[in-house]
Formats: C-alpha cells, sequence, structure tokens
C-alpha cells in the first residue's frame, strides 16, 4: 500500500524531540536497487531525522538491494571506531 508522507511512524518523531535523541550519532543506510523499500523512503526518513538531529548521515550503496555489502559493511565499522574512540 501506498503512504503518504504524513502517515509513516518516522514522521511522529519530530514530536518526540528532546535533547538525547537530537545528539545521538545515527548511519542510515539504504541500497539504491532496493526492491522493497524505495531509496526515496530513506531520503525521506533521512530528511526528517536530519531535521532534529544534526549528527545523522545517510549513505546509499549502488546495487544493493534490500541486504548490505561490503561497502555498507565497512562504512558501518568505521562510523562504530569513530563513534566509540570519541566518547
Amino acid at each position: 500500500t501506498n503512504q503518504s508522507t504524513s502517515q509513516c511512524a518516522c514522521c511522529n518523531l519530530t514530536k518526540q524531540n528532546n535533547k538525547y535523541n537530537t545528539e545521538v550519532p545515527v548511519l542510515q543506510c539504504h541500497g539504491l536497487a532496493d526492491p522493497l523499500v524505495p531509496h526515496r523512503w530513506g531520503q525521506a526518513t533521512h530528511e526528517i531525522i536530519k531535521s532534529f538531529n544534526s549528527k545523522a548521515q545517510f549513505k546509499s550503496y549502488s546495487g544493493m538491494g534490500h541486504s548490505s555489502c561490503a561497502e555498507e559493511m565497512e562504512d558501518v565499522r568505521v562510523f562504530l571506531v569513530n563513534l566509540l574512540t570519541d566518547s
């Protein structure tokens, strides 16, 4: 079914803003070839999160479907290492 952006659960995130979820590092990854969740939905979700959390990152992966790839796993590894060494 098609849902408008106003009906998606992620849109309620802005109503739940507080000092804790506005500073949480977020890495959102999405395959450009995802047949289940359109890439534009991932981008839209990122824009909502980014509107209240400047630490949100969004990465897209060419040829990746609704799965993972080596490039994504390396990005996750780097994200976590940076997160753990910055604290």
